[in-house]
């Protein structure tokens, strides 16, 4: 099973409903796979921001994990403001960033060590590291704890 279909189905086995997104080329698969799981749309956005504030709205209002699909190390960045506030109102997210397989990269693709930098830089407004590059036999586990940790709660102090 490839971790696209492992995804999908932890997202449909945790009621979620609606990926919201401003989706690039990196997520063409996830894209593709929305044809196999009819009972989740994909809210397409024109900004990182706004998609992640709109998935953070979706998780409060309904209580279930707003899922945010962002596109790489630069949608990362645009989104991070929002995931900020999702943290600070303990919106339970699940926020993902597409990434090029590591074998086609050049050391200063989209996709890269530079991105990797980038994905550290949200760290500290999320419960986990995001920086996850499951192997399939891990998939399952990973998705699980991602879920896990949407719901927990960890404000940070106003400073």
């Amino acid at each position: 099973m490839r971790a696209r279909q492992v995804f999908m189905q932890s997202l449909v086995a945790h009621g979620v409903e609606r990926i919201f997104g401003n989706p690039g080329t990196t997520e063409s698969p996830l894209l593709d796979a929305l044809a196999d799981y009819p009972s989740i749309g994909y809210v397409m956005h024109l900004h990182e921001g706004v998609a992640v504030g709109a998935a953070s709205y979706y998780a409060r209002a309904t209580g279930r994990a707003g899922v945010a699909n962002l596109h790489v190390a630069p949608g990362l960045g645009n989104g991070i403001g929002m995931i900020y506030n999702a943290l600070k109102a303990c919106a339970p997210m699940v926020v993902t960033a597409g990434q090029q397989a590591s074998g086609e990269l050049q050391p200063d693709d989209p996709g890269g060590p530079g991105d990797e930098q980038a994905a550290g830089h949200a760290q500290p407004f999320s419960g986990r590291d995001l920086r996850c590059r499951p192997l399939a036999h891990r998939a399952p586990q990973v998705c699980r704890t991602r879920h896990r940790t949407a719901r927990l709660c960890h404000p940070i102090p106003a400073s």
